[in-house]
């Protein structure tokens, strides 16, 4: 479970997710993660993120640019379940 690797990483707000138009908090589950973002979600190196990548067995990754790989919440949630014991 995610819960057990660590917190997600939190909104600008300081939350864990958004508020939606009635006011009820919601997770964004599609916030794009920075690599240094996602290492400290998950206790890892920048190193060991790319040595995923290369290797293709970390979370899904997305490409912003060249040298900008970007995941999400949810890729992130669902890998993480896919390992759980």
């Amino acid at each position: 479970m995610a819960s057990e690797v660590g917190s997600p990483p939190r909104t600008a707000s300081g939350r864990n997710g958004t508020t939606g138009s009635a006011g009820m908090a919601k997770p964004d589950l599609d916030r794009l993660l920075r690599s240094r973002e996602l290492s400290e979600w998950l206790a890892v190196s920048e190193t060991t993120l790319a040595r995923w990548r290369s290797e293709g067995r970390g979370p899904r990754c997305l490409w912003l640019d060249t040298g900008s790989p970007r995941y999400r919440r949810s890729d992130v949630e669902r890998w993480l379940e896919g390992r759980a014991a």
